[in-house]
């Protein structure tokens, strides 16, 4: 696959590993922040900090360097140490000695919270499906969780849920990053990776932010795009590209139909002249592209390839004509895709 388009090409902008994208390096208690309140527990704290990444007293952390003894162990960051300012004291299970790590020693342990918000995806939309993937979730290990990244508090994720109804794992709104993939993840698993074709055809999925319910894909937010407002996650009016991994919505009339989101998605997410791009299957030989013209409109084309060829990645917006996407173009391409399959 294609490199995906980011506007800024950096090692600087990517999202992989456990202090990607900004500085973990600022120990702040969050009850000194100002602002909204939000709750931790019975403890009301302050709105997030600008960088919700940094670390507060009385979050929970895990520790993901396997060079420690302490491994995969969770506990609770209790205070900065006084000689060695770099470093965090974390406590597990109320044990006298405390631990001092830095910050990519550590991940925010959000076990307990993805496992009370996620099952709730599953109620939302009870398909057996979905419901495999909560069993998923509960099944994982602590080894597993430590090698997931993950660089927002479960107070930030709890405040987000709220907002967009996906778990956010990662921060989402870095000016930087210019592309989203839809349907895969950054860091999956050693054992996921392996089976995972679109990273195998070498795109940077360290320099996108990625949608997906599967946790063992590692994607930035655990959720449904499209069905679900995942997209208010991340900021308007400022993508490049987003890019469908291994699926599309516009090829199935029960896919389209559940995408009640999809086209305000679209429409927040996508900048002046950014496209959203639409993988091939073995038996199509039409690639979809929509693209974001001047004026927020949405126009729809269709180009056709030779088998074995990728779909086009330039778009030549001076010469590009199609139809505009609105409600009633979707309402009109899933009758037309119910009548396909009858």
């Amino acid at each position: 696959m294609e490199p995906i388009p980011t506007g800024k090409e950096s090692d600087e902008n990517s999202v992989t590993g456990t202090a990607a994208i900004g500085s973990r390096g600022v120990l702040r208690d969050a009850a000194t922040s100002g602002g909204p309140a939000l709750e931790r527990g019975s403890q009301a704290l302050t709105e997030v900090p600008t960088d919700p990444r940094a670390f507060a007293v009385g979050d929970r952390v895990r520790v993901v360097n396997p060079q420690w003894k302490l491994y995969s162990r969770s506990g609770t960051i209790s205070r900065r140490s006084a000689t060695k300012p770099d470093k965090w004291a974390v406590d597990f299970q109320g044990e006298a000695m405390l631990n001092r790590f830095v910050a990519a020693d550590l991940n925010f342990d959000v076990k307990d919270v993805a496992n009370e918000l996620f099952p709730k995806i599953y109620t939302a939309h009870p398909e057996k499906w979905i419901e495999s993937l909560v069993f998923f979730l509960r099944g994982l290990t602590d080894p597993e969780w430590a090698q997931i990244p993950v660089d927002v508090p479960a107070r930030y994720i709890r405040h987000m849920w709220g907002i967009c109804q996906g778990v956010l794992l990662r921060y989402t709104r870095d000016p930087a990053i210019k592309a989203l993939a839809v349907g895969c993840g950054n860091t999956p698993l050693p054992s996921r990776k392996q089976n995972l074709a679109c990273l195998q055809g070498g795109h940077r999925l360290d320099a996108a932010y990625t949608v997906d319910p599967e946790i063992d894909l590692g994607p930035t937010v655990l959720g449904l795009f499209g069905r679900d407002p995942v997209h208010k996650a991340f900021l308007s009016n400022h993508f490049l590209a987003i890019v469908y991994c291994g699926y599309t919505p516009l090829t199935h009339p029960d896919s389209l139909g559940q995408q009640r989101h999809l086209l305000a998605a679209f429409r927040h997410l996508l900048r002046d002249e950014g496209v959203v791009r639409f993988p091939i299957g073995p038996e199509q030989r039409t690639a979809t592209i929509l693209a974001a013209l001047e004026g927020r409109k949405l126009i729809v084309k269709e180009a056709t390839v030779a088998a074995g060829e990728k779909p086009p990645i330039g778009v030549d917006l001076a010469s590009w004509t199609g139809d505009e996407v609105t409600e009633e173009w979707l309402a009109r391409k899933l009758t037309d895709l119910a009548k396909n399959r009858e």
